[in-house]
């Protein structure tokens, strides 16, 4: 009873770490879709020349960054959902 208790125990956890992890890509496309974007729009409105092209570049480059990891994060939580409830056999926990 008690193993089958802690059996339980563990799956929650397991699957509130992959929550967690969802969470996370969610806040990375925050900061790449909203915050790093309204940065770099507001550079480009005051900011003007050779050099401001090339930081914004690179702003861009980097803003496809944080929006890929987070896409990246978000299949591996949804990955590691299908194996925890694959692993413990969610038909007797839920």
């Amino acid at each position: 009873m008690a193993a089958e208790k802690d059996r339980e125990t563990d799956y929650y956890y397991a699957l509130a770490q992959a929550g967690r992890m969802e969470e996370i890509a969610a806040a990375l496309k925050d900061v790449s879709d909203r915050q790093l974007s309204g940065i770099l729009q507001s550079l480009s409105k005051g900011w003007k020349g050779e050099n401001a092209l090339a930081y914004l570049s690179m702003g861009a480059k980097l803003q496809d960054r944080i929006s890929a990891s987070s896409d990246r994060l978000c299949g591996i939580a949804e990955d590691m959902q299908k194996v925890i409830k694959k692993t413990y056999g969610t038909e007797n926990l839920t």
